[in-house]
């Protein structure tokens, strides 16, 4: 897991929080919440009692909207060899 870390002011930090850059992104877009994040492990903090806060400090009014709409024509051969692919 790739981390970064940064220092937003100088002196002791209350709370260090740490996660992976594609987390960071997800919550900074509004896909995922920090209190998920934490609960499932893929986000680590120093102090319990600041997930709510830091989840607050992450919060976003509205998710991303995609609405751009998308066409897929496949014929029968291509999902023949779709669903015949071996997998990974």
């Amino acid at each position: 897991m790739e981390h970064i870390s940064q220092r937003l002011q100088e002196g002791p930090a209350e709370v260090e929080v740490s996660l992976s850059i594609e987390d960071l992104t997800s919550l900074l877009v509004g896909t995922a919440r920090f209190q998920s994040l934490y609960r499932y492990g893929m986000a680590r903090i120093s102090d319990e009692r600041y997930v709510e806060t830091i989840g607050r400090l992450f919060a976003v009014g509205q998710k991303p909207v995609c609405t751009t709409s998308f066409l897929y024509r496949l014929t029968k051969q291509t999902l023949a060899s779709l669903l015949l692919r071996p997998s990974p």
